[in-house]
């Protein structure tokens, strides 16, 4: 558990301002690994939210309340509105409001944990029903393709890979490697997170997938799953 001298307490004199207490977040949610994406996408998620307090002139846990985050929310949802609009352009999709609200609803659950406010505030009533309604597109269908897409897939890369093949012989590396990719992801159910390498992730397991992860008897590759254990897909 972090130190409660350097994190705060119920106890502590005086809450950190919301910047300080994003560096802390962010510290205690890397655990030692400071290049980790969530860590990375949070940190810009939350920033963007202080600067969105600053020019309401809130800069401190004590100013936060339900009525703060409700307006939040509303403000996400204008943003939606504006996306879903014929006549407006930009704003943001659902999906998106909702990424950002949970993860300003992590920082505050964090920031209640060690007592800089009451409650996690994005958790109440009147917050969460200024939110727009979730997208009613299906989990199963955004993560998962359907038989049909992923034959058009396949014959697709394995056409790539053979006209480079036949074009270029042994130099058709990137056309052969991602023929060989699109398979492991159609077949094994593994996440791209899990076999692609990520320039923001230095973890052991986040460098891409490597021939010593893959036992050919066994049919199986080792990656690192979303527990963060290595597992055999």
């Amino acid at each position: 558990m972090p130190d409660p001298q350097t994190q705060g307490s119920t106890t502590s004199s005086r809450s950190p301002s919301l910047q300080e207490g994003l560096s802390q977040f962010l510290k205690a949610e890397s655990k030692g690994d400071e290049s980790g994406n969530y860590r990375r996408n949070a940190n810009r998620v939350i920033t963007r939210w202080i600067d969105w307090l600053k020019q309401r002139e809130i800069t401190n846990f004590e100013q936060l309340d339900e009525t703060v985050l409700a307006h939040y929310a509303e403000y996400l949802r204008r943003r939606v509105a504006a996306k879903e609009s014929e006549t407006t352009d930009g704003g943001i999709a659902r999906s998106t409001a909702w990424t950002y609200y949970n993860t300003i609803s992590a920082f505050l659950g964090w920031a209640s944990k060690w007592g800089y406010i009451q409650e996690n505030y994005a958790r109440a009533g009147l917050a969460q029903e200024s939110m727009p309604d979730r997208s009613t597109t299906q989990q199963t269908e955004q993560q998962f393709w359907t038989p049909e897409q992923r034959e058009q897939i396949l014959n697709y890369v394995n056409k790539r890979a053979h006209d480079a093949i036949d074009e270029k012989g042994l130099d058709a590396e990137i056309e052969a490697r991602d023929r060989a990719l699109v398979a492991v992801l159609a077949f094994t159910g593994v996440r791209g997170s899990e076999i692609f390498r990520s320039e923001h992730d230095n973890r052991t397991g986040r460098q891409g997938l490597r021939w010593r992860d893959v036992d050919l008897n066994e049919q199986t590759i080792s990656v690192l799953g979303k527990n963060q254990q290595r597992q055999s897909a």
